[in-house]
């Protein structure tokens, strides 16, 4: 399977799992690999390995959505391993089994700029632990008080790829959503010596939290310096300058946080993403 996710320099990563496996599963993803009669284009291995993995690491887990309790499932959208359009197709499990009582018992949160493992330090990613702290509080007060948590990640699957809206309020889950620009766009050339504004709009969704920390990293090395911004609040638009000395293709970012209380002394159910932008330097002529 060929998954594609942009990057602010334009450029496609391609990650591909090949040959597929495709004869079993109702997998719209692999329809690229299928024919108008929905039998397979390419040779197909003898053995399927997937179900024999999954029954290994789930115990023989049937996966038909089946479910008896309250389930809130957090998703990586930049996971290398389980591939996020894996959650569509399990929900549509939990639809076909629990019909009119879905809402009642199962949420999908997406997460995005995360991937399966959390990075020790990188600029491109984001710790996924806060996020998964937060739903085991929520689905504990769903299933004991009957608290609903906040409603499932808006997002469409197209051509096998999750895609979410750009605003919170569109978006939902309760990650805090982060548009970055650069001197009022995505990606600048600038030549040395020049100083360029960014633009971060941070958004938090509904009753999701507050934004408690900020951090920037102008270099693109994976290097954040916190920023304080005031108190915490779901909403923020921040403005910064920097000037770019030496020549090179820079990928600046800031990094946000959010927590539910707005607490800024806990180190649990800390939410969050970032926003990268895109800096080409040109020596001066």
């Amino acid at each position: 399977m060929l998954q594609r996710r942009s990057s602010p320099s334009g450029k496609e990563t391609r990650r591909t799992y090949y040959p597929p496996l495709i004869q079993a599963q109702s997998f719209t993803a692999w329809d690229q690999f299928r024919a108008a009669d929905a039998t397979p284009i390419y040779p197909q291995r003898a053995m399927e390995f997937g179900p024999l993995i999954s029954r290994g690491v789930t115990g023989g887990a049937a996966y038909n959505g089946d479910i008896h309790t309250k389930v809130i499932m957090v998703v990586n959208l930049f996971d290398v391993d389980a591939y996020p359009w894996n959650a569509d197709w399990y929900s549509a499990r939990v639809k076909e089994s629990l019909g009119d009582r879905y809402d009642d018992n199962f949420r999908v949160w997406y997460n995005d700029n995360a991937d399966h493992i959390s990075p020790a330090r990188t600029p491109r990613l984001v710790q996924y632990d806060g996020l998964l702290q937060q739903a085991l509080r929520d689905v504990s007060a769903w299933a004991e008080k009957g608290v609903a948590p906040a409603r499932s990640t808006n997002y469409e699957v197209v051509d096998g790829q999750v895609k979410v809206p750009a605003k919170a309020a569109m978006r939902q889950g309760i990650q805090p959503v982060v548009d970055l620009t650069v001197n009022g766009t995505a990606k600048i050339d600038i030549t040395a010596g020049q100083t360029v504004t960014f633009i971060a709009r941070i958004q938090v969704p509904q009753g999701s939290g507050k934004i408690v920390a900020t951090e920037w990293d102008f270099a693109g090395t994976g290097d954040f310096k916190a920023w304080k911004f005031g108190a915490p609040r779901q909403t923020a638009n921040i403005s910064m300058t920097f000037k770019y000395t030496k020549p090179g293709t820079y990928f600046p970012a800031v990094r946000v946080t959010s927590q539910r209380e707005g607490d800024t002394k806990t180190a649990f159910a800390l939410i969050q993403n970032l926003g990268r932008v895109r800096v080409v330097v040109h020596k001066k002529m």
